[in-house]
C-alpha cells in the first residue's frame, strides 16, 4: 500500500509548519498563523479539540504540556 496522501487543505506542507520539530510546536505555530480556528490542527494532525486547547493553555501559561507522560517543552521558534 502506498503512503497516505494528505487532504487538499491540510496546512502541514507549510514550511513554518515543517520546521517545529514536536506536536506541540507545530499546533502552537498553526494557531498563530490562522488565530480562532481551532478545529484547523485537530483536523490536520488528527487530535481532538480538547487537546488543542490543552495545548493552548499550557502555551499562554508557559508551563510543560504533557501529553501521554511525556513533557513538551513551550520553548519554541517561528520563522
Amino acid at each position: 500500500m502506498g503512503k497516505k496522501q494528505l487532504p487538499k487543505h491540510s496546512q502541514r506542507t507549510r514550511y513554518q509548519i515543517r520546521n517545529q520539530l514536536t506536536l506541540f510546536q507545530m499546533v502552537i505555530a498553526m494557531l498563530i498563523m490562522f488565530p480562532g480556528q481551532v478545529t484547523l490542527p485537530a483536523r490536520d494532525f488528527g487530535i481532538s479539540t480538547q487537546q488543542v486547547y490543552s495545548m493552548i493553555r499550557c502555551h499562554c501559561r508557559q508551563t510543560q504540556f504533557i501529553n501521554d507522560g511525556h513533557r513538551m517543552a513551550v520553548v519554541m521558534r517561528i520563522w
